[in-house]
């Protein structure tokens, strides 16, 4: 099931990330994989860019980039088809699904999809 919230605070040593809102052709010099379903995307492909960051854990780390910083990871890469349908979820939400992870995203719309299909079967059986 789909659950989407924002009513968590991410704790020391979790990974979030961010994402601009369009595919743009992979911009690297060697191919990489679909952090979702694995397909090989080459540079030039249609890609969806997701750039990930780690909330300090340790002193050290809160030391070097302060309490409220963030500490800048590899970015991860979605094909053209796991992308658009990452961006159509997050459009259809509202960005509301801060808990929802990336690597889940063709699951992720079977579900959404799964959940408006049962939502329009009650509203015809209360009518």
């Amino acid at each position: 099931m789909l659950i989407c919230s924002c009513d968590f605070d991410m704790e020391p040593g979790d990974i979030g990330w961010e994402y601009a809102p369009y595919l743009r052709p992979l911009a690297r010099a060697r191919a990489t994989r679909c952090a979702d379903c694995g397909d090989r995307i080459t540079p030039g492909d249609d890609a969806l860019t997701l750039h990930r960051f780690k909330i300090p854990e340790t002193e050290i780390e809160v030391k070097i980039h302060g309490e409220d910083g963030a500490i800048g990871r590899a970015p991860h890469h979605l094909c053209d088809q796991c992308g658009t349908l990452l961006l159509g979820l997050m459009r259809k939400l509202g960005d509301r699904c801060c808990g929802f992870h990336y690597t889940q995203t063709r699951a992720a719309t079977e579900d959404y999809h799964h959940q408006l299909r049962a939502e329009t079967a009650r509203g015809r059986e209360a009518a």
